[in-house]
């Protein structure tokens, strides 16, 4: 019954409605991609452990500690939705989070509203980015909490 809510709330009684719905407008607010800064990861993760608020990087012989701990979180997952399920309630992860813009993965203005123009993203690190759904811009999909 929520399903069927949520569909008529976004416009759609029919099938019909598909070809003329905004889907770039729907999708820009509700695509919600980040990366994770692993430095500042790993920095949360030393101050939750060890009581501090260092605002610097750990070194340790020329090597940052923090990149290392960072790492280490991040490749111990599948996903970043699951390091932010994992952690949500030991750190405040949403600080270690970096936006990413979604209008590549959203369809053309131009061309109507179902052709789809994709450009390859080059990643600018190497864990894959997280696409959440989400209802509000800043909620976390399905739980109704703040990332």
């Amino acid at each position: 019954m929520q399903r069927r809510r949520a569909v008529r709330s976004a416009g759609i009684h029919s099938a019909g409605d598909l070809i003329d719905f905004n889907h770039r407008a729907f999708w820009g607010r509700r695509l919600l991609l980040v990366d994770v800064d692993r430095e500042k990861l790993g920095r949360l993760y030393r101050n939750q452990l060890d009581g501090t608020r260092s605002r610097s990087p750990a070194m340790d012989g020329g090597r940052n500690r923090d990149q290392r701990h960072g790492n280490i979180l991040v490749n111990g997952v599948a996903t970043i939705h699951e390091l932010i399920d994992r952690y949500r309630g030991e750190l405040r992860i949403h600080r270690a989070l970096i936006p990413l813009l979604n209008s590549t993965f959203l369809p053309d203005k131009s061309k109507g509203s179902l052709s789809v123009v994709y450009q390859p993203v080059r990643p600018t690190r190497r864990h894959d980015a997280l696409v959440a759904l989400a209802e509000p811009k800043g909620v976390h999909h399905g739980s109704g909490r703040r990332l």
